[in-house]
């Protein structure tokens, strides 16, 4: 089993030719929550990453107070850049394409953008909520590598 630090490294490396290959350039802060994000999806013990559906979490997001609406929201858009990504092939073939969770995670991040307190991270989430197309273009790319 690789370790935290060998994990880091190897996706830091990914993330970096894959945006290579598709031409995407970032901010080394979203380059970073890139990694972070795949990161976090390679751990065992998610389960089903569709449930609840991601469009009940973000509905609820939108009634609750600023933390829990934080961490709702984020858990869709990331989930949503993820999956879209990862599973295009997946979500083709499902009643919803990957446009339907493109569009919830660029509102999503969107959201968190607009919520957030600190510059830093309104302008991360802006940028991933601006791009998102070409995140999902490099993520896609990397799961071309079968890792996921």
């Amino acid at each position: 089993m690789l370790s935290t630090t060998n994990l880091t490294a190897l996706f830091h490396d990914m993330v970096r030719a894959a945006m290579a290959a598709q031409q995407v350039a970032s901010s080394e802060t979203t380059e970073f929550y890139l990694v972070q994000l795949l990161e976090a999806f390679a751990r065992p013990a998610r389960g089903n990453l569709l449930d609840p559906p991601l469009a009940l979490d973000y509905l609820e997001a939108l009634h609750l107070p600023a933390p829990k609406r934080y961490a709702k929201l984020k858990r869709v858009a990331d989930t949503a850049l993820f999956v879209t990504g990862v599973f295009v092939d997946s979500l083709e073939r499902s009643l919803v394409g990957p446009e339907y969770y493109a569009a919830l995670g660029r509102n999503a991040y969107a959201r968190l953008s607009a919520q957030s307190s600190r510059a830093a991270l309104a302008s991360l989430f802006e940028e991933l909520a601006g791009r998102f197309p070409e995140f999902v273009r490099v993520l896609t790319e990397i799961s071309a590598q079968e890792l996921f």
